[in-house]
């Protein structure tokens, strides 16, 4: 038995070098080993010197890979990997003339995509999709300057559309519209520079108008609707507060009751 686990050793520890030597652009008075612990415990071999062609590939403390990077023109095209402890994908990295066009794909554990981001011009212009768990999307953002900007859209589980938005600057800017998992309109929005103006409506899932009112900057009157599109009330709202005097009917359109409010607090 003992004679076994000898060989088994001399075997992997050959493989092993078998594997370092075949390496492209290998030079063994290049072969390093450091010590790494800033992102894991983990050892980094190797094969190139900064700035030439090659592979470098940093290993956890039980020698399965950790990083993988393969260098072509240095940092004009690479390609870089990182591994979860079960040797399955966590993360893989595309770049075409270093900054200009990059390519990030990030992985759940059970090799199903969690994120991915697709880069233009470095800095200038990226999009970013997140997934479920079940592959499919969860959303989706568009960046300039690392800022969000442009058409943002999340989704149900059932690739349904939950919201569709739009960002300008990082800030929620024109028209908001969420979903029912049904695909009928819960609610449509204006924004501007992250306030609600405009016109607001929220919808019942059979379509009929739930509330309705005009906001400048949070601050605004709003009516809300029983199903049969009789007014259940009718207020004002202060910084998306209720505010001030309130009127509630009953179902036959008598005055059911008032109240006064202080920041969404009934007072009486």
């Amino acid at each position: 038995m003992k004679k076994i686990c000898i060989l088994s050793i001399f075997w992997i520890f050959s493989l092993l070098l078998f594997w370092c030597w075949n390496l492209k652009g290998w030079n063994p008075e290049k072969l390093r080993y450091i010590p790494d612990y800033s992102q894991c415990n983990c050892v980094f071999i190797a094969d190139c010197e900064k700035e030439e062609d090659g592979r470098q590939t940093r290993y956890y403390e039980n020698w399965q890979i950790a990083f993988d990077i393969n260098c072509k023109d240095w940092k004009k095209n690479w390609e870089w990997i990182r591994y979860y402890e079960n040797w399955q994908i966590q993360r893989h990295e595309f770049y075409k003339d270093w900054k200009e066009d990059w390519n990030w794909i990030h992985y759940y554990e059970n090799w199903e995509i969690d994120q991915k981001r697709i880069f233009k011009n470095w800095e200038l212009e990226w999009k970013s999709i997140s997934y479920y768990k079940n592959w499919q999307i969860f959303v989706e953002k568009n960046y300039i300057n690392w800022v969000e900007d442009g058409i943002q859209i999340r989704y149900y589980e059932n690739w349904q559309i939950q919201t569709v938005q739009n960002f300008k600057n990082g800030l929620w800017n024109g028209r908001r519209i969420s979903y029912y998992e049904n695909w009928q309109i819960e609610t449509l929005e204006n924004y501007k520079d992250w306030l609600m103006n405009g016109r607001r409506f929220s919808y019942y899932e059979n379509w009929q108008i739930h509330s309705e009112g005009i906001y400048l900057d949070w601050n605004g009157q709003q009516t809300t609707y029983y199903e049969n599109w009789q007014i259940l009330s009718e207020g004002e709202y202060r910084n998306w507060h209720k505010n001030g005097k309130w009127i509630f009917y009953n179902e036959n359109w008598q005055i059911a009751e008032k109240r006064n409010y202080e920041n969404w607090i009934w007072v009486h």
